[in-house]
């Protein structure tokens, strides 16, 4: 068959399906490795991971996941690219993070420093370098299912991208990977339809990766409580679900999830450290760059990291180097790798501790399983660390191979399936969540009431010539409530105008505090500001009449907010209709202005 009749051939498939296929991929953007995932209409119960990256060098590229590293060379080299040079950057996805929104730690880590200082040294935002490599690797992928299916088919097919996200970082986080990705180009307009880009929680993406493993466990119950401990290479991320039914498994979150920036860069901090100590400096300076990261890479990232045990075996390094007539080895006792790894685990322990401590207070029984994936989450001590010391009623799961570390990319593709409505045969679903923070409005009600208000939230309003309770808070969301899925919350406004106006401006706003307060506190910080341009026209808006006779304009409207995934969406609707993505942004609270993206919202 003719290259040509081959195209007319898939074009009339797809007319004769009577809907344009389409290709769901996941990204799993890593603080240290990234990976993606995919899957096509008309086989959606195979779910694909990329390999076959590229590389100019030795290392095994066919792997799930490549480093998230770039330089900025000629031309500009990614992934298992990257050549040992100072033009090397990593680690830029924690700088997406504000300063203030790192624990000391990370701040003080002469990885993080270093970062920092070479986008400084360029000119480039970590907003930018993300997006570059978000491109680099998005076109690795496309090419790949290219060569798997054929260019006509991926030509014709629409395409829906889940990126994934932290569930511990605050929202601006989500704003910036949104432009991240505009910048890379991926949404750039394709004959098919537009590029479709939604977000999910890494746990919750791990979670259904892994829980659809165990969907056919004889030993799974309804009621029963899994704890998945997604331990990647900046954050950990826990998340707890209960299960509400078998076959097909339905799940809904228990209790709050909980996370922390105690990832294996931690671990790898403190092994360079402790390489560089150990290393005679003569040597040192003669290894190099090159010969300095063949050893990280060959017996740490590839050797003790993930073999540790805490056996009492020691660990041996041998450096390409002969003093008197011997070779230079390096031993690394059992000791000295325990002391590298007991840190970073006991945070990680006392974040599953405290899931386990949540599950038993409000439930009054243990969790049956805590379920390890991510890149340390695959760590041998990690697991045993974990079976010494929790319940002996809980199991502990860690699944060898590939799958804990590309759970999050496999799950990032099934969160897709489900808002493409191709979720058919897929055997997990999430019927709800648990709110980490209560979101919503500061509001002015009408009148102040001495029985219900404050003295200090009493205001005159010279519109309605009355007094008005100020800065009232209107929650969307209540922490620790569960939060239906697909459930999109919706609350109506208005605003008296005196004159016409540019846009109309919501804020909305967070608190951690349990219960949520009434009225604004300290804790209720400003989370974002809703925009929206292009508003009716004032002489068609209603006229009203105050008791002075001062005539004025009323404009109604409602915000909805959903969830979906962990990750917030807000829409405007007005006389019924949502407002398009021309005319609404959403600006997020950040601490440096310049890094900030505003994001445009069409839902």
């Amino acid at each position: 068959m003719s290259r040509r009749a081959l195209g007319a051939a898939a074009q009339q498939a797809a007319r004769d399906a009577n809907k344009v296929p389409k290709i769901i991929l996941g990204i799993d953007f890593g603080t240290t490795f990234s990976g993606i995932a995919w899957v096509t209409s008309h086989k959606a119960n195979q779910i694909h991971t990329i390999t076959n990256w590229e590389s100019k060098t030795l290392n095994n590229t066919d792997k799930e996941k490549c480093p998230t590293a770039i330089a900025y060379t000629q031309p500009l080299e990614w992934g298992y690219g990257v050549p040992p040079v100072d033009e090397a950057i990593k680690w830029f996805k924690l700088l997406l993070l504000d300063e203030t929104d790192l624990d000391s730690e990370l701040k003080l880590s002469a990885h993080v420093t270093a970062t920092r200082n070479q986008l400084e040294k360029k000119g480039i935002t970590p907003v930018e370098i993300t997006a570059d490599y978000l491109r680099e690797i998005w076109s690795h992928a496309l090419a790949n299912i290219k060569r798997a299916m054929g260019n006509e088919i991926v030509e014709l097919s629409q395409l829906s991208l889940v990126v994934t996200l932290p569930a511990i970082w605050p929202a601006y986080a989500q704003a910036r990977m949104r432009n991240a990705v505009n910048l890379a180009g991926i949404l750039e307009p394709r004959s098919p339809g537009e590029t479709r880009l939604s977000f999910v929680s890494e746990p919750e993406a791990a979670a259904l990766a892994t829980l659809d493993d165990m969907a056919d466990r004889a030993d799974v119950k309804v009621d029963d409580h899994f704890v998945v401990c997604d331990a990647g290479g900046g954050t950990v991320d826990l998340i707890t679900y209960a299960v509400v039914q078998t076959n097909p498994m339905v799940v809904r979150e228990s209790v709050k999830g909980d996370g922390g920036l105690c990832g294996a860069v931690f671990l790898d901090e403190a092994f360079d450290d402790k390489l560089k100590r150990k290393v005679p400096r003569s040597i040192w300076s003669e290894l190099g760059r090159e010969g300095r990261r063949d050893i990280k890479n060959t017996h740490w990232e590839n050797g003790i990291k993930t073999q540790f045990r805490n056996d009492g075996t020691p660990w041996k390094i041998l450096l390409p180097f002969v003093e008197n007539g011997q070779p230079v080895q390096l031993t690394f006792t059992n000791e000295e790798v325990l002391r590298i790894f007991k840190p970073v685990v006991g945070q990680v322990y006392k974040l599953v501790f405290d899931q386990i401590s949540q599950v038993r207070r409000k439930y009054r029984k243990l969790p049956k399983f805590v379920i390890l994936v991510g890149g340390f989450g695959k760590s041998r001590y990690l697991y045993e660390a974990l079976e010494d010391s929790l319940d002996k009623h809980i199991q502990i799961l860690q699944s060898s191979g590939e799958r804990p570390w590309t759970a999050i990319c496999r799950g990032a593709v099934m969160h897709g399936q489900r808002l493409e409505k191709l979720n058919e045969g897929l055997s997990i679903t999430v019927d709800s969540r648990i709110a980490r923070a209560s979101i919503g409005t500061l509001t002015n009600i009408l009148p102040w009431d001495p029985e219900l208000h404050r003295t200090a939230d009493k205001s005159w309003c010279h519109i309605q010539q009355d007094f008005l309770a100020v800065d009232q808070t209107q929650w969307f969301l209540e922490i620790n409530k569960p939060i239906a899925s697909n459930k999109r919350i919706t609350h109506s406004f208005w605003q008296d105008l005196l004159k016409p106006e540019e846009e109309i401006v919501t804020k909305f706003y967070i608190s951690d505090e349990d219960p949520p307060p009434t009225w604004r506190t300290p804790q209720v910080k400003r989370l974002c500001s809703i925009r929206w341009s292009q508003i009716p026209s004032y002489e068609k808006l209603p006229k009203w009449k105050n008791p002075r006779g001062i005539y004025y304009r009323q404009i109604c409207y409602e915000i909805e907010m959903s969830t979906d995934g962990g990750c917030l969406e807000f829409a405007v609707i007005y006389d019924g209709k949502t407002m398009g993505k021309q005319s609404v942004s959403i600006d997020f609270e950040t601490e440096n202005a310049g890094l900030e993206a505003s994001s445009d919202e069409d839902e």
